[in-house]
């Protein structure tokens, strides 16, 4: 997860840059907000084969999203959530995009997440930026850790159903 609010400064967009793992950079995207169409996009495929460098001009450029209920002169907030190929953006005023992005896995031991923060035509100030490294909500069995009181309602749903259940139906038999 993570989560960034941006002043706008003299910039005309703010942004978040994902950077693609792939060769030659396709898979990659760009989240940027213009404060001056009020339009939240995410740009992909936007890295100039001849720079190998980001640019909203690049030939095979796309582009999704749409405007924003953003008040004039307010912080714009955005919590963005990634994984493999899923990210949606909620943003301080409601609204939320959701798309598919496929940056590919980092190299074997990269540390840096891939992620870049961007102002353009002037600068804008990030107020405030969060990052957390989400786990995996599918454990395999063998490494769940649940705790004693959850083992015991989970295996008391197995036996009422008359068998052996996969995690999501002892997930689903817990919440209900």
């Amino acid at each position: 997860m993570r989560q960034a609010v941006f002043s706008q400064g003299s910039a005309s967009t703010v942004g978040v840059l994902l950077r693609s793992w792939q060769q030659g950079g396709e898979g990659g995207a760009a989240v940027l907000y213009s404060w001056e169409s009020g339009l939240l996009e995410v740009v992909f495929e936007a890295l100039d084969p001849a720079t190998m460098t980001f640019s909203l001009t690049a030939p095979m450029a796309r582009r999704i999203g749409g405007p924003l209920q953003q008040k004039p002169g307010q912080p714009l907030a955005l919590r963005l959530l990634l994984d493999a190929s899923c990210l949606e953006i909620f943003t301080g005023s409601g609204e939320v995009l959701s798309t598919r992005i496929y940056r590919g896995s980092p190299p074997h031991g990269h540390t840096d997440a891939g992620i870049e923060f961007v102002a353009l035509d002037g600068d804008a100030r990030l107020e405030r930026v969060a990052a957390y490294e989400m786990a995996s909500c599918i454990a395999a069995p063998h490494k769940r850790q649940w705790q004693p009181q959850q083992q015991q309602q989970a295996a008391a749903a197995a036996a009422a159903a008359g068998g052996s259940r996969d995690l999501f139906d002892e997930l689903a038999a817990l919440h209900q």
